[in-house]
C-alpha cells in the first residue's frame, strides 16, 4: 500500500472499479467471513430492480448510496446505466474507499489459504467495518472491497491479523522474501519490479 497514494489512483479506483462497494460480513460459531454484495433491496424499497444495485458509502453524506451503472440500472428503464457516480436525483457521489479512519469498530476476518498442499489453512486479518440496520431489522457489519483485500493480501494498516512483521518476515505469507519459494524469485528482484510498474503506471498517467 502506497503511503502518497496519487490522487489519479484513488479517482480511477472509486469510478472504474468495484473496490469501494460495500460487502456483508457473516458470523458463524463465533467467527466471521466476507458474505456478499450489500444490495439496495437489503436496504430499503426505494429502487427499481434493487437486488440488482449494489450500494458505496457516501463520505459526503455518511449514509449508503446507490450508484448509477450497476447491473439494475441496464434493465430498469431509467437510462441510467453509466459510469456517472451520482445518484437518481443527479447528486454527486463520493464513494468511500476504505472504512480506516471511519469504523465502529475492527474485526478478524477469516480467509482461506490454498497454497497449502494438504489441510485447510485459514489466515485472519482486521477489516475495519460499520454496523447497519438492514430493513428487516437485522443488523449487520460492512465493509468495503478495498478494505477486505487489503486484508486478505497481507497488507497490515495497524491492524491486528495473520500480517508479515516487514519484508523479510518469513513466517507469514505474502511477504516479498516468501515469493521465491513459488515462483524462483528474490525479495530485490519481487521489490524492483513492483517499483518499475508503479513508476510505469505514473508515467503513462502524465
Amino acid at each position: 500500500m502506497w503511503i502518497n497514494k496519487p490522487p489519479y489512483f484513488i479517482d480511477y479506483a472509486k469510478r472504474f472499479t468495484d473496490l469501494p462497494f460495500l460487502i456483508t460480513i457473516d458470523q458463524k460459531n463465533g467467527q466471521f467471513r466476507s458474505g456478499r454484495f450489500l444490495r439496495s433491496s437489503d436496504l430499503s424499497e426505494d429502487h427499481k430492480l434493487g437486488e440488482w444495485k449494489p450500494v458505496v458509502w457516501d463520505q459526503t453524506t455518511n449514509h449508503w448510496e446507490t450508484p448509477n451503472g450497476t447491473q439494475g440500472h441496464r434493465w430498469d428503464e431509467s437510462s441510467k446505466w453509466n459510469l456517472e457516480l451520482t445518484k437518481k436525483d443527479g447528486t454527486v457521489i463520493d464513494p468511500q474507499l476504505s472504512f480506516i479512519n471511519q469504523s465502529d469498530t475492527v474485526i478478524e476476518v477469516e480467509f482461506p489459504y490454498f497454497a497449502k498442499a494438504e489441510g485447510d489453512v485459514i489466515k485472519r486479518g482486521g477489516v475495519p467495518v460499520k454496523e447497519i440496520q438492514l430493513k428487516d431489522g437485522e443488523q449487520k457489519y460492512i465493509t468495503t472491497i478495498y478494505d477486505l483485500m487489503m486484508a486478505h493480501i497481507g497488507v497490515p494498516r495497524g491492524l491486528s491479523g495473520d500480517y508479515p512483521e516487514n519484508y523479510e518476515d518469513p513466517q507469514t505469507i505474502y511477504p516479498p522474501c516468501v515469493a521465491g519459494k513459488y515462483n524462483n524469485s528474490t525479495k530485490t528482484a519481487c521489490d524492483s519490479s513492483s517499483k518499475r510498474i508503479r513508476r510505469q503506471c505514473r508515467k503513462n498517467k502524465r
